[in-house]
């Protein structure tokens, strides 16, 4: 699980690689000329909810991956609480595509 891992770097990438699979289950895969950045401002367009929860990731995981600061317990943290933001707002727009389809 994501909450037990003191590897606070590896466990945002580990919520950014999650989030990846979530926005291709919706149709948004990353592009393999795409940044992290660019993928976020192309999801987040195309996105009804869930645009700051990916924002967020974002900026985490380009500072988990390409800082020379070590990340703490805090951004592991909101990385996590962000990932079930994103997964929780993703189901929303799902249900709420089901019933928009029915009328």
């Amino acid at each position: 699980m994501l909450e037990a891992g003191n590897n606070y770097q590896e466990t945002i990438l580990a919520c950014y690689r999650q989030m990846c699979v979530l926005l291709a289950e919706v149709g948004l895969e990353i592009g393999l000329a795409q940044t992290p950045r660019e993928f976020a401002q192309l999801s987040s367009g195309k996105l009804r909810f869930g645009k700051e929860a990916v924002n967020t990731l974002t900026f985490l995981f380009e500072e988990a991956r390409y800082s020379q600061h070590s990340v703490g317990d805090d951004k592991r943290t909101k990385a996590i609480s962000q990932l079930t933001i994103l997964q929780n707002e993703l189901a929303s727009e799902l249900t709420f595509k089901i019933g928009e389809s029915r009328y």
